[in-house]
């Protein structure tokens, strides 16, 4: 299972207060789409951090949405 993350972040890459991660998870498959959060919800323009996790190792990514 893949477990991804994804958390709002401000023009300084530090979380937005009050924001709430989304949650993606991969199961028997390594790829999705990144509007496949657990809520349904596509997530919004702005900044975010999404962290992967597997197999005990993590790797975060910076990304933009416009």
């Amino acid at each position: 299972m893949i477990i991804v993350n994804v958390n709002r972040v401000t023009a300084k890459n530090e979380p937005v207060p009050g924001s709430t991660p989304e949650v993606i998870l991969l199961q028997g498959k390594t790829k999705t789409n990144i509007d496949k959060t657990m809520d349904g919800k596509k997530l919004s323009a702005g900044n975010y951090i999404m962290s992967v996790v597997s197999e005990g190792k993590t790797a975060s990514i910076l990304f933009t949405i416009k």
